[in-house]
């Protein structure tokens, strides 16, 4: 998972190309996304247990929350998101927990939104943290 988060990091420091632009891709989601990936590497990197805030976190769940269905980031963040569920399986596996995704606990779309913004700024989102609004 590593090499994947150091190559989606690299690419989402540089502007957006055509096909992620068109895949939903705005330059507001490429910072926003690029600070997740960012904290998560660290903590790959340093071997660390993953954050509890990623326990919860999909990637799918908040690429759509941002409107973002295709282009190849979106495919790089997709794979890094399986990459994420297998890490937490295997955490879970060596606590002796379950480790169950349930889509009926993936929140609906507004609750998306305040999830992505929960999990960079660590605070509760106020109603104009939402993207868009300001």
């Amino acid at each position: 998972m590593a090499e994947k988060l150091d190559r989606i990091i690299a690419v989402l420091e540089q502007p957006l190309g055509a096909a992620d632009l068109e895949g939903g891709w705005v330059d507001q989601s490429r910072v926003q996304w690029h600070e997740i990936f960012s904290d998560l590497r660290g903590h790959v990197k340093a071997g660390r247990a993953l954050d509890p805030k990623y326990r919860s976190f999909f990637i799918a769940v908040g690429l759509d929350g941002w409107g973002i269905g295709g282009g190849p980031l979106c495919q790089l963040a997709e794979k890094i998101g399986g990459d994420l569920r297998d890490a937490l399986r295997e955490e879970a596996r060596a606590r002796g927990e379950p480790f169950e995704p349930n889509d009926s606990e993936v929140p609906s779309d507004p609750e998306r939104m305040k999830l992505i913004h929960m999990l960079l700024s660590e605070r509760e989102p106020e109603l104009n943290d939402e993207p868009g609004i300001g």
